[in-house]
């Protein structure tokens, strides 16, 4: 790969739903299964291979609608490890809040991924949120 290229990086994506007051996991590229219509239960329902070694970052969440409730939040962290059975959070994470939130980012952070490590996005909700509300979600990967 051109060093330009290397450097540019690659802008990767995926959706999820929220349920409620449930903690859900949202993997790249399109949709998941398991309890919602679009999101896992759990790292093994989401989680995908990375394949590429290289470093994540800028993560970037929209949502499709507010939360009707003010005293909520969802807290979107990007996880990773070699197995469903490891993964772990990382610093990659942002929080949307209250009945104004419909977009949250980290542009301070970055992860370094080896080419056998998983990803997926765990949505995990504060409070007692009401509506199911789709996520999208965007980062930038380059590769090393």
């Amino acid at each position: 790969m051109p060093a330009a290229a290397a450097a540019s990086g690659s802008i990767l994506g995926g959706g999820g739903e929220t349920q409620k007051a449930t903690t859900l996991f949202a993997p790249l590229f399109g949709t998941g299964f398991g309890g919602a219509a679009t999101s896992g239960f759990d790292d093994a329902h989401a989680a995908q291979p990375i394949l590429i070694a290289g470093t994540m970052s800028n993560l970037n969440i929209r949502l499709d609608q507010t939360e009707a409730v003010a005293a909520t939040s969802y807290v979107f962290t990007v996880r990773k490890d070699a197995t469903t059975a490891t993964m772990a959070d990382t610093t990659l994470t942002c929080t949307v809040s209250g009945t104004t939130g419909t977009s949250c980012s980290d542009t301070r952070h970055s992860v370094v991924f080896l080419s056998t490590d998983l990803v997926d996005l765990k949505m995990a909700p504060t409070g007692t949120p009401t509506d199911h509300i789709n996520v999208s979600w965007l980062v930038k990967f380059v590769p090393s």
